[in-house]
């Protein structure tokens, strides 16, 4: 009967990593890579990667950076393993704190595969709370902060 429960979702787990370095003053670097799977239904499986790189515009402050990302992803069922659809989309990346605990970021990824939309835009705003005080946090790019 329609209505009757929850929706039958199928079991999936999943593995993320989270990597980050700055080089120099001026260069932050993030990479995230994960991996997806569904236990039950179609079974789908999904692994990619994606990374960033910002510089600030204004040194001094670090308040404004731009830069590139990148995000690749590996799509599957259980009955198309031999054929994976492959997303890849690449482009600049903007990211604004207008205060020491919030965060926006923008970010339009531009496809390169048949596969990929031609363009997928990513706004994220982000808050942090408590006072972690000002130490530098690790930033997943902005594509797989949404995921």
């Amino acid at each position: 009967e329609e209505g009757a429960g929850p929706p039958d979702l199928p079991d999936a787990y999943e593995f993320r990593l989270l990597l980050s370095q700055d080089f120099g003053e001026h260069v932050e670097w993030a990479f995230n890579a994960f991996f997806e799977r569904a236990n039950g239904g179609d079974r789908g499986r999904e692994w990619g990667f994606a990374q960033s790189i910002h510089v600030p515009l204004l040194p001094e402050r670090q308040r404004l950076k731009v830069g590139v990302e990148m995000r690749y992803q590996n799509f599957t069922v259980k009955d198309t393993r031999g054929s994976p659809i492959h997303r890849f989309g690449i482009g600049p990346s903007v990211s604004f704190k207008p205060s020491a605990h919030s965060r926006f970021d923008i970010t339009p990824l531009f496809g390169a595969t048949n596969d990929t939309p031609r363009v997928a835009v990513f706004a994220v705003f982000s808050y942090v709370f408590g006072g972690g005080g000002e130490g530098k946090e690790a930033e997943a790019p902005a594509s797989t902060r949404t995921r």
